[in-house]
């Protein structure tokens, strides 16, 4: 398949293929997102005649979760939250790799040999992986890469900020909820993200939990129409960097984020300065696109019935 597109005049059979790869309705939305990331890639490196276009789609691990971190088997699936990158050659023998909203990564192809101080970091993945490709003989070429991604950033700060805006004990609905009954102290959210996929969860006891699961898809759209109340976010922000700071007094905390940190690919220590950069538009918009019908399920555990 020819994968490579001339922003000036291939746009029509890229558009087809975006129709190929996405869901019907997603269609509009993702081909003003190709677009942007041509716009993107002109920004960072000029204007390109050629480039080629990937889509690396996230995975949801149907069964098998984490057996594959000792070489097990895992039954994965794709799903339409993906990176897309637009790339050409550029002549050189260098590797520039622009992530938007990150700084540039930069790989000498003749200087390949592993750096301690790019551990954990993107760059060292580019400078590994090509390393790797010279010793099987190779040969290695420069190209210009420009990334952009449907998953949002902050290893998991962001989507815990946007599930305390939307299900926290101190939100509009939390309240609503439980003066009504549907809840009680045990309900509580959650994040989680491995290489490759993530998900939101809340979870607690209900006595009508088609009713909290109606009432919680009102909310995320009514916070996509109207946003969120930017005195609740100030709220919610401080208190989940508080939480993430008491953290920091467990044991058991430390051991399990700096491995988690390291197997994603980022500081754990750092989050103070990630934290600082997460806006309420970034929340909003996690919530619009990730909190939808198509994208939400309910699972719903009862008691045995006496016999």
């Amino acid at each position: 398949m020819d994968r490579t597109f001339s922003p000036a005049s291939d746009f029509q059979r890229l558009e087809a293929a975006i129709a190929g790869l996405y869901a019907p309705g997603a269609v509009p939305a993702q081909v003003q997102r190709y677009q942007g990331l041509f716009e993107g890639y002109a920004a960072a490196f000029g204007p390109c005649g050629q480039a080629a276009v990937f889509s690396a789609p996230g995975r949801t691990e149907i069964g098998g979760n984490h057996t594959d971190h000792q070489h097990g088997k895992v039954l994965a699936g794709s799903v339409d939250l993906d990176i897309i990158a637009a790339v050409a050659p550029n002549g050189e023998r260098v590797i520039r790799l622009q992530s938007e909203g990150f700084p540039m990564d930069v790989v000498d192809l003749d200087d390949l040999e592993a750096r301690p101080e790019e551990y954990n970091r993107s760059v060292s993945i580019l400078r590994g992986i090509a390393a790797w490709f010279a010793r099987q003989g190779c040969r290695l070429e420069g190209f210009n890469a420009y990334t952009t991604s449907t998953v949002f950033k902050g290893s998991g700060l962001s989507s815990s900020a946007a599930l305390e805006v939307l299900l926290g004990n101190s939100t509009p609905l939390y309240a609503r909820l439980y003066r009504e009954g549907l809840i009680n102290q045990e309900f509580a959210y959650a994040y989680e993200s491995d290489p490759g996929c993530a998900f939101l969860c809340a979870l607690g006891e209900s006595k009508d939990p088609e009713a909290v699961r109606a009432a919680v898809a009102e909310e995320a759209r009514r916070i996509a129409r109207e946003g969120v109340d930017p005195a609740l976010w100030e709220r919610v922000k401080k208190g989940v960097y508080g939480n993430r700071v008491r953290g920091l007094n467990s044991f058991e905390n430390l051991c399990v984020g700096q491995a988690q940190a390291f197997f994603t690919g980022y500081d754990f220590l750092r989050f103070a300065d990630i934290f600082d950069a997460i806006t309420k538009e970034e929340a909003e918009e996690l919530i619009a696109s990730w909190v939808t019908g198509e994208r939400t399920a309910l699972s719903v555990v009862r008691a045995k019935e006496e016999t």
